[in-house]
């Protein structure tokens, strides 16, 4: 299984992962993401992603919505938070 088929949008609704992944700049980053019902802030008129490879997360540390590419990500570890 490759590590792009572990990261996916049940596991980030159910828990808190730490992700590293390649920005599109090419610096590596360390993100602690969620989707999480009790944890995300309520939103109106939210993006629909359409590339299948990029997720939308809540950055918890930096309490923010980020997208990650799915094909850049290095390592995945969740959290039973």
């Amino acid at each position: 299984m490759l590590i792009t088929d572990v990261l996916t949008n049940e596991m980030l609704e159910n828990n808190i992962v730490d992700v590293v992944f390649t920005k599109k700049n090419g610096e590596r980053r360390e993100m602690r993401a969620t989707r999480r019902q009790d944890i995300v802030p309520a939103t109106t008129n939210a993006r629909t992603q359409t590339n299948p490879n990029i997720l939308t997360v809540w950055d918890v540390e930096a309490a923010g919505w980020r997208s990650i590419n799915k094909d850049t990500v290095t390592r995945v570890i969740v959290n039973a938070e």
